[in-house]
This record gives structure tokens, C-alpha cells and sequence, in this order.
């Protein structure tokens, strides 16, 4: 198996602690049909969930920080809820936390349905 040129990205997806508590790991999906979210906002969600900051989300996406702030409290109002600790329970409990950007695949990744 050669494996140059590939890539790897951390994500907070498995620990540990998680196997402890009986979770296993999540299926990852790089799209959401079902979701109120467009997709530009389940990037900013995917990066706000991992805990990366505004600037850095910014930064990420090619956009100003100002339109982040701005992205993220139309998120807020669109699922109901004004505080990270809440974003990421109301991530967690519709199973958002399975979406992974497309762009953050590598073109050789292949993807199993």
C-alpha cells in the first residue's frame, strides 16, 4: 500500500473517554440534506464545533472574521441556542458533528456509503 502524498487532519471526532463511556466512532459525511444549515454554515459550524476560533474559521474559509461573527449568530438564531456549550449539545443530539467539509478531503480519499 503506498500511502505517499497522503493527508491527515486532526478532528475531534474519538477519544478515549468516549470509548470509555460506550460511544464508538462516528461515520463521517461530507454533506447534510436534511438540515436548515447551507452548506457555507455547516463549514463554519464543522470548525466552530472542533473549537477553532472566529479568526482562525476566517482565516480557514478566506473570509473576514466580521462575516464569521455574523455567520455564527445567524447559526445561533437559526437552531435556537446562544452559548458553545449549547451549539455543540445541539450539534451532538442531530448528528451534525458527522459532516466533514469536502474541501478538507484530500482528492484521494474514498469515500464509503
Amino acid at each position: 500500500m503506498n500511502l505517499s502524498g497522503a493527508q491527515a487532519r486532526q478532528c475531534q471526532f474519538f477519544s478515549a473517554l468516549d470509548y470509555i463511556q460506550g460511544k464508538s466512532p462516528k461515520t463521517l459525511t461530507p454533506s447534510l440534506s436534511n438540515t436548515i444549515l447551507t452548506q457555507r454554515e455547516l463549514q463554519i459550524s464543522f470548525y466552530y464545533y472542533q473549537g477553532v476560533s472566529q479568526k482562525e474559521v476566517a482565516k480557514c474559509l478566506h473570509l473576514s472574521h466580521r462575516t464569521i461573527d455574523n455567520k455564527l449568530r445567524g447559526i445561533d438564531e437559526k437552531i435556537g441556542v446562544h452559548h458553545q456549550d449549547k451549539f455543540k449539545k445541539y450539534i451532538e443530539e442531530i448528528g451534525l458533528n458527522q459532516f466533514i467539509p469536502h474541501h478538507l478531503l484530500a482528492s484521494s480519499i474514498q469515500l464509503i456509503d
